[in-house]
């Protein structure tokens, strides 16, 4: 395991291993074949899961992504083919590197955890040459292509440098991870299947939002949205989501028919490989206009090469396909123990609040029914092979109504007259840790 100055506690590894077998979560039973794919920080959590895999009858496989083994097994194939052992472009070369990045432990798995630790793996300043790079690349691709029809689950282990970015020490930042995970998922997925009843109900999704901190024009959102639900005979319009996707949970999903207004966040957003200050999206039937998209940077010279540089990534990133600047997902987060501005992209869209993303939706549940086994339909049309979550810096000074009633006030969802919700208090801010 790499060195670092604190080290996660063995309990919440214990705790979260507990959650991911358990019936919330990937649900191992006798006959599963699970595929954990880690590098060097997922190993106490795959070493939890060992004892529990072999209590189940479940067989548990590795696909040990470490950062310090995988240049070197590259470095030791491009010795190799220098030696003349392999011809370059040849399936037997492909097939050993699809070995390093782990594709055959694909075969008869049908489960899948994804845990990205730290840091990442990258092969540009390495001795590695651009051909096997490359091949590795694709080998990586294929890994992901084969994992998408699985029943898998992304977890993203908080690093130091994300709890340095939002203000928080890395104990702090580990401390809230791992509480956020710590909830009871049964009670959260039936308070969300609620809330998901109220919003099949209506047509309009009016979202507000006003934070005093933030600086001149970049305080307010307003966003007007078309949930109405066309559908019927079983089939619904929204994804109830714990723990069964990732880890921590939790959010409820759909895809609007339609978005316009102004979404405004003022704090730490990571995108297009930046991290921002801030962004703003008008939007217009659906499409971010990118003549008023604007952003706000470290420093803040809106006239600085640095901020026309950036601004140039932002709407490079939006424009990569014809559907990348549309809006394919409205989420509603219901993790109430996530506070503050997040840049992991998992809690990003699990606190409590709403986001807004840009790119495709979610044809890939047209044919097959959701993790909790529902058949939903969160599909708007949007087709992009990208999907960038925006989301909401806070839930103070946040009010949602659903056809001009209350729905949510401050991250506490509300009753019409604006009193609490007794039924879905454990999904609002009144829990908040």
């Amino acid at each position: 395991m790499p060195e670092t100055e604190y080290r996660i506690p063995e309990d919440y590894i214990a705790r979260m291993a507990e959650e991911l077998a358990g019936s919330q979560s990937l649900n191992l039973v006798e006959g599963d074949v699970l595929l954990i794919n880690c590098d060097e920080w997922g190993i106490p959590l795959y070493q939890k899961l060992a004892k529990i895999c072999a209590d189940r009858g479940v067989e548990l496989r590795l696909a040990y992504n470490g950062t310090q083994n995988i240049p070197e097994e590259l470095l030791n194939l491009q010795n190799r083919i220098a030696e003349g052992a392999f011809d370059e472009g040849s399936s037997e070369l492909a097939a050993e590197v699809e070995n390093i990045a782990g594709v055959h432990l694909n075969d008869g798995a049908n489960k899948v955890i994804a845990l990205r630790g730290f840091p990442p793996l990258d092969l540009k300043d390495s001795e590695i040459s651009e051909s096997l790079g490359e091949l590795y690349e694709n080998a990586s691709k294929k890994n992901r292509e084969l994992r998408g029809p699985k029943d898998w689950i992304v977890i993203l282990i908080p690093t130091p440098e994300e709890a340095r970015i939002i203000g928080l020490s890395y104990e702090e930042y580990l401390e809230m991870f791992f509480k956020a995970i710590d909830r009871d998922y049964e009670t959260v997925y039936t308070e969300q299947s609620r809330a998901i009843e109220k919003l099949r109900k209506g047509k309009k999704l009016e979202i507000t939002q006003h934070n005093p901190d933030a600086p001149e024009g970049w305080q307010d959102t307003y966003l007007e949205i078309d949930i109405e639900d066309h559908f019927r005979d079983g089939i619904v319009n929204w994804a109830n989501s714990t723990i069964r996707r990732n880890m921590p949970g939790s959010e409820i999903f759909t895809a609007p028919n339609n978005v316009n207004g102004v979404f405004t966040v003022f704090g730490p957003i990571s995108f297009a490989r930046e991290v921002l200050k801030g962004m703003k999206w008008v939007i217009k039937d659906n499409e971010i206009d990118l003549d008023q998209l604007e952003i706000l940077i470290e420093g803040g010279d809106q006239d600085s090469a640095e901020y026309a540089r950036i601004l140039k990534e932002v709407k490079a990133e939006l424009t990569k396909d014809e559907g990348a600047r549309f809006i394919g997902e409205l989420g509603i987060g219901t993790n109430p123990v996530i506070q503050g501005s997040q840049i992991n992209a998992v809690l990003a869209e699990k606190k409590l609040g709403f986001h807004l993303a840009a790119g495709d939706s979610y044809e890939i549940y047209n044919e097959k029914p959701y993790a909790d086994g529902v058949w939903v339909h969160v599909d708007n049309g949007i087709r992009s092979a990208h999907h960038y979550d925006l989301p909401s810096a806070n839930y103070e000074g946040l009010t949602i109504k659903l056809d001009g009633e209350q729905f949510m006030v401050n991250g506490v969802f509300v009753n019409p007259d604006g009193t609490p919700d007794p039924q879905l208090a454990y999904i609002s801010a009144s829990t908040a840790i």
